[in-house]
């Protein structure tokens, strides 16, 4: 078992977007970091980002829609390092998706990615953060699953059950002295999503890492953020359903 007095975090999705930028600042805060994807190369660019700066990483690559890889994942860590005191889920993606293209394998890939992604880690991890009674679940969910959005019926609905299972992981494991974090960002600007159609109060990969790393470090429960666009969300929530269909159609064909 290696030995480290620095805090133990491990990250899905770590090869790119906010996952590698988020990666980057919890390792300059003193994290040794896990990094977690499937992509190796992108995986040792990010490791090399790290090292340089002064931080220390490793990587693993891993599918986080394989239970059983993420479990061989997990056990390796604790293995290593006997503890993990973050575990930041941060894996997920979607595109639109026009009604009649869209097929129960996609509603399937996508709640096996933004969904069961996360499941696989925490039924993972969670015996060891049990057992030491302390450390951090962080999973990031979205403002698309607030409510439904034009085109995003298989990405919005497997948010919207991320964030209601993180929800009641929250109310359940705090008293056990877990913290939890759910995060909805509204749409992050990434090298993967530069091809898609632009959205509104669109935010930077690096300002969004930045609110996300000040939450996790104050071990807040919730953040949304760009927080003009989570306000707008939440009232756009209570509007009754023919007025929120109008406005949504409108809002998407501007």
């Amino acid at each position: 078992m290696a030995g480290t007095d620095k805090p133990i975090t491990l990250i899905t999705g770590a090869s790119s977007g906010i996952g590698a930028a988020l990666a980057n600042r919890l390792a300059r805060h003193g994290d040794h970091v896990v990094l977690v994807a499937r992509r190796l190369r992108l995986l040792q660019e990010v490791a090399a980002e790290i090292e340089k700066a002064g931080g220390s990483s490793e990587i693993a690559v891993c599918d986080v829609t394989i239970g059983d890889a993420a479990r061989a994942c997990v056990d390796e860590v604790l293995r290593k390092h006997g503890r993990i005191d973050r575990l930041i889920l941060n894996a997920g993606g979607g595109s639109r998706t026009a009604p009649e293209h869209l097929t129960g394998a996609d509603m399937r890939a996508s709640f096996d990615l933004n969904l069961f992604g996360v499941v696989n880690f925490v039924e993972a991890a969670l015996p060891a953060l049990l057992k030491q009674g302390n450390g951090q679940i962080v999973a990031i969910g979205s403002i698309a699953g607030f409510r439904g959005l034009p085109h995003a019926a298989s990405y919005g609905a497997a948010k919207a059950a991320l964030m209601n299972y993180i929800e009641s992981l929250r109310i359940d494991l705090a008293p056990r002295g877990i913290a939890v974090t759910l995060a909805a960002p509204g749409f992050v600007v990434t090298k993967d999503s530069r091809k898609q159609r632009a959205k509104p109060m669109s935010m930077q990969v690096e300002p969004a890492a930045n609110l996300l790393a000040k939450a996790i470090l104050a071990r807040r429960p919730y953040i949304s953020f760009p927080w003009t666009l989570a306000w707008i969300a939440r009232l756009m929530r209570l509007l009754p359903a023919p007025l929120y269909d109008r406005l949504i159609r409108a809002l998407d064909r501007g």
